[in-house]
């Protein structure tokens, strides 16, 4: 009795392992039956959506575009495939299995081929004619995907859709994963002004301090359009330094909508934080109607105790240089000043100056007796404009 269960353990501990890599080899090569069309594989065909050469990654497009019937249902089952951790560790056994003998021999594939089939997948939904409601569904998973490859197609998939993708693109603006958050980030970019909708979510991550954020976090006010300069000018008031700093870098590159909130800047420029300073200067003269009286409240500015702030400044006012005249002494003395890179923009803007007041040519006489070379030259090449 005792000896016939021995044997029964002995048989179980020999056979067993041998049922299980069967099992396995079974469910591998069940896994990698997919349908054909003209003799190959549609894998085959969807892997040539990434070939190296840009012609064959046009016509491959347009050939799964026409094949709309076949590659649609095919492309909706591979993106919309949940993995779970059984999954998951019979895919790391498979990629085991792919590496010896007898997995060569099967034709057992890598694993990560089938990553490459289901990035494509996303981008080939893109263009295929299937059900709109089936298509979202499917990228929306690809959105939520480990792989970033497939997050990144899945949205430009998703943004080629038009306003549709909102639904999908503005609540993971908000996601806990930084991969998910930047991937709906850059689709609503995409979109441009039809994103419109979603401003108000862009601000919330934008001034949202628990989020690291991607520089497009500020770029993708510009690409909406003008409405956004409403939706951050009115959130300036906050007295948060980190949020308002954000909100003026984001504004900055809109242009002339951000001009009714000059006071907003002008306040600025005395705020205690160089970084508030120096981002108003940049709004104040990025919002248009620059004239001698908007130059002459960033000349405070030349004599700021931050270099970053000093910097800015005569880097702006490097750009309406006829407006600087008043400020002449200031900018003499930025030509002593420690960082190289304020001294040479200080140095060419004098140099470019045509000194009119008696005031400004007094200042220019004086600087020729420095004991700096460089002052004194600055300082003759501007008198020589007379």
């Amino acid at each position: 009795m005792i000896m016939n269960r021995k044997r029964r353990w002995l048989l179980v501990s020999l056979y067993l392992p041998l049922v299980l890599l069967v099992g396995l080899i079974g469910w591998v090569l069940f896994q990698q039956q997919e349908p054909s069309l003209g003799g190959e594989p549609l894998s085959h065909h969807l892997l040539k959506l990434q070939d190296g050469h840009s012609d064959i990654r046009a016509s491959s497009l347009e050939y799964v575009k026409a094949h709309s019937a076949e590659f649609g249902p095919y492309c909706l089952r591979i993106l919309s495939r949940r993995s779970n951790v059984i999954q998951t560790w019979l895919e790391s056994l498979q990629g085991a299995l792919a590496t010896t003998r007898i997995g060569r021999k099967l034709g057992v594939k890598n694993p990560r081929i089938n990553l490459r089939i289901r990035a494509m997948s996303a981008l080939a939904l893109g263009v295929l004619d299937v059900p709109l409601e089936k298509k979202i569904q499917a990228l929306k998973v690809g959105l939520y995907d480990n792989d970033r490859q497939t997050r990144m197609e899945s949205v430009k998939s998703l943004a080629a859709l038009g306003a549709h993708s909102l639904q999908i693109l503005e609540p993971a603006l908000m996601d806990k994963r930084g991969g998910v958050r930047n991937a709906s980030l850059y689709g609503v970019y995409l979109l441009g002004p039809e994103a419109s909708p979603a401003l108000e979510s862009l601000k919330n991550l934008l001034i949202n301090e628990d989020l690291s954020l991607d520089p497009l976090s500020f770029e993708v006010f510009q690409r909406v359009g003008p409405e956004a300069a409403e939706v951050l000018g009115n959130a300036l008031n906050t007295t948060n330094v980190v949020k308002r700093f954000r909100l003026l870098k984001a504004i900055v590159s809109l242009g002339n909508s951000i001009y009714p909130y000059r006071d907003h800047f002008i306040a600025g420029l005395k705020h205690p934080s160089s970084k508030i300073r120096s981002e108003s200067a940049r709004a104040l003269m990025a919002g248009g109607q620059v004239h001698a009286g908007v130059a002459a409240l960033l000349f405070p500015l030349l004599k700021d105790e931050e270099a970053e702030v000093r910097l800015s400044v005569v880097q702006l006012l490097n750009q309406r240089v006829p407006f600087t005249e008043p400020a002449i002494r200031d900018l003499l003395l930025l030509l002593e000043d420690d960082e190289k890179e304020i001294r040479r923009i200080a140095g060419f803007m004098i140099e470019r100056l045509t000194p009119k007041a008696p005031a400004s040519k007094e200042a220019l006489r004086e600087a020729l007796k420095s004991e700096n070379v460089f002052v004194r030259e600055v300082a003759a090449k501007a008198l020589a404009n007379e």
